[in-house]
């Protein structure tokens, strides 16, 4: 497992957002070229030879004037595939270059890439960087960067499939993987930023998984990153839970995941506890936080496949009540209501196996 560099990644960031803030703007294409549905050959040519214009900009360290000048191109209103496609064409073999460079290029690359990619970048640039060895920072980059790629696939009839195919295959196993909390907390980022319906059971299925993933293998230690991380997954589902139409056309499957995935966190939870009674202020409120989302998703879910009744707050009462006895007893007492053998999660309508929340 990687370890985690906080304090790098906030230096890498602050350093590009600098570097980005200061310099003269790139020249503007009209934005009527952009939003073009179709694009002559030499129109074409034009945006392929400014891409890679920028990308020259890019390679050669002046990381402000390319993003200013992607930037400028892909805000006008109603940039079209056709345009898309040709920026790509003209910009994906020096990008992907450009994302193997020095940490303050690489952010920038993954920026752009993140704005301006379709499939062919998403593959070539981004996806590398989710698996990429060199400081957390520059996997961040990349995650942080599928917030807007999704969306402008999205933003696409012909591009939802695609989408779809990059939550499921791509981000959620990347999200499974992933050892450092500020990379998973903007993959959970980019997951939750997904408002499609044709989408959304795809991204709370990834999210349910990989916080099930989280939960098995992430080791006692580092509780208040980690306790954040699973809390941001779980209150990203819980909107769509509370609001019963929102629910009921989520995939049964999907909500099952999500209940299981909320009892695997409980279940790191006690782990936890029962190592040692965290004495902190901070990683005490960051566990209720958790502890306080996954119990709501457990009720919302319960209630939304017509399970039995459930007290609501009861998990959080059992956190309340092990830190006040010092000891994991309450807790593990209410937890067990639902991922006991006989436990809520165990019975109709869900049906899990008890030993997949079984604390080792």
């Amino acid at each position: 497992m990687r370890k985690t560099t906080v304090l790098a990644r906030r230096v890498l960031v602050s350093g590009v957002m600098a570097c980005i803030g200061a310099g003269a703007t790139a020249q503007q294409m009209p934005c009527d070229l952009a939003s073009a549905r179709e694009l002559g050959v030499e129109d074409q040519q034009t945006v392929r030879g400014e891409a890679s214009r920028l990308m020259d900009l890019l390679a050669s360290g002046n990381t402000h004037d390319a993003w200013e000048g992607v930037r400028a191109y892909f805000e006008c209103d109603g940039v079209s595939p056709a345009f898309r496609a040709a920026f790509a064409q003209g910009a994906v073999e020096k990008l992907e270059e450009a994302s193997r460079g020095e940490p303050r290029v690489a952010y920038t690359a993954f920026m752009v890439a993140g704005l301006a990619g379709g499939t062919d970048i998403e593959r070539s640039v981004l996806r590398p960087g989710l698996s990429d060895d060199r400081p957390p920072a520059v996997r961040f980059a990349a995650a942080r960067a599928y917030r807007p790629l999704l969306g402008n696939l999205a933003g696409d009839d012909a591009g939802v499939g695609e989408a779809r195919r990059i939550i499921q295959d791509v981000v959620g196993p990347a999200l499974q993987r992933e050892g450092d909390p500020g990379v998973a907390s903007a993959m959970v980022s980019a997951l939750d930023n997904v408002r499609d319906t044709r989408l959304e059971a795809a991204a709370l299925g990834s999210v349910a998984l990989g916080v099930e993933a989280i939960a098995r293998n992430t080791p006692v230690g580092e509780e208040a990153a980690w306790s954040e991380v699973m809390a941001i997954a779980m209150s990203s589902a819980r909107p769509r839970l509370v609001n019963p139409e929102i629910a009921n056309r989520l995939p049964r499957q999907t909500r099952v995941d999500l209940a299981a995935s909320a009892g695997a966190a409980m279940g790191w939870v006690q782990r936890t506890l029962a190592a040692g009674i965290p004495q902190d202020g901070p990683t005490r409120d960051a566990m209720r936080r958790l502890v306080t989302q996954a119990n709501d998703v457990l009720t919302l879910v319960s209630a939304s496949l017509g399970g039995s009744g459930a007290a609501q707050g009861q998990l959080v009462a059992g956190f309340d009540g092990s830190l006040e006895a010092g000891g994991v007893g309450p807790f593990a007492a209410a937890l067990s209501e639902w991922t006991g053998p006989q436990g809520r999660l165990t019975r109709q309508p869900f049906n899990l196996d008890p030993a997949r929340f079984r604390s080792e």
